[in-house]
Order: C-alpha cells, then structure tokens, then sequence
C-alpha cells in the first residue's frame, strides 16, 4: 500500500515497496492543488493542480515504475523577463533498486537500463520526490515566452514584444571601434 502523511499542510507519500509481494501492479492516480505541493524551485512556480499516474510492478527488490505526469508551471522568460505558463505532460519509466545494490567507486553504472535506474531506501519509494523530478526534468533551460521573443531594449528597457523601441543609437563595444573607424575612413 502507501503511506500518506498529513503531519503538514504539504502533500507526501510513499510507495511501500512490500505491497508488491501479494500483488503483481499496484497503481496510484492523485490529483493534488498546487499549494499541497512544496516549492518545485525559486523561479517554478506551480499554477495547477498537479495529476499523476503512477503504476509500481515487480517485486520488493526491483521495482518498475511507469507514470505519468501533468500540470502547469509560471516560468520568467529569460529575453523579456515576462511571466508565462508552462504545460508539464510527461510519461516515464523509471527501475528502483535498494540503495545498498548501489554502486560503489569500483563498479560504474555501464549498461543503458542504468540511465534510468535510481535507489530507494527503508524499503520505500518517495513518491512526491519521484513526481517533484519527474516536473523539474521538463522545465527548459533556457525559458521563452514564445520562440520569437525580442527582449527587451538594453539601452530604454522596452518590452520590444510589445512596444516599438524608438532607440537608434547602435552602441558599439569599444574593442570592435578602432575597426569601425577604419570601415568609415575607407567608405569615403
């Protein structure tokens, strides 16, 4: 079964990884406010119910987890520094294995099933931990409001999505000037 906590106001559960001695699949689905959830980071800002589905299938000593993950984030787009959602929809495979079967600095993670081979530990499986990556894992690095985003002005400040920039002066850094002084000398 799973253990739910309520010791605070914040959602937190967990995978009992013995439940799968009497049964082949166990399946988890929850619908969990935004305000249940922790902080997903400083600057991710949960805007939405966070859904999920998460089927656990094998036996006590590896675990396979498949699940599936949707909600909505409030990003700042890195150009015009503008607030925009994200939708999150993300389907994963995960293998759980007892973290005392993790490797040590002799034996390397080597094979391609280790890429997405992660450790539990008390003979549980965090499962908002498990949920919390799975949304981190989708937030871009690099964050546009819109693919053609065009920043804003570096000399007025102006949103240049939003607002035609009246700034003419193209500046120059000053180690490139000497060469703009020489295209002028040679353009006359």
């Amino acid at each position: 079964m799973t253990e739910v906590t309520s010791e605070n106001r914040y959602y937190r559960e967990w995978f009992l990884v013995q439940t799968l001695e009497g049964q082949p699949q166990v399946e988890l689905r929850r619908r969990v406010p935004p305000e249940r959830f922790e902080m997903i980071a400083d600057d991710v800002c949960l805007v939405a119910p966070v859904r999920f589905r998460v089927r656990f299938s094998g036996v006590p000593q590896r675990v396979r987890v498949r699940g599936w993950v949707r909600t909505q984030v409030q990003l700042q787009c890195d150009r015009c520094l503008v607030h925009y959602d994200q939708t999150i929809d993300v389907r994963f495979d995960s293998i759980y294995l007892p973290l005392s079967e993790a490797p040590t600095d002799s034996r390397r993670l080597t094979q391609p099933e280790d890429a997405i081979t992660t450790f539990f530990e008390q003979e549980r499986i965090d499962v908002w931990v498990m949920i919390h990556e799975q949304i981190l894992l989708q937030v871009p690095f690099k964050r546009l409001c819109r693919a053609d985003c065009r920043g804003i002005c570096p000399t007025c400040g102006a949103n240049r999505n939003v607002e035609t920039c009246v700034c003419t002066e193209e500046l120059i850094d000053p180690r490139w000037e000497p060469l703009a002084r020489l295209r002028r000398l040679l353009s006359r």
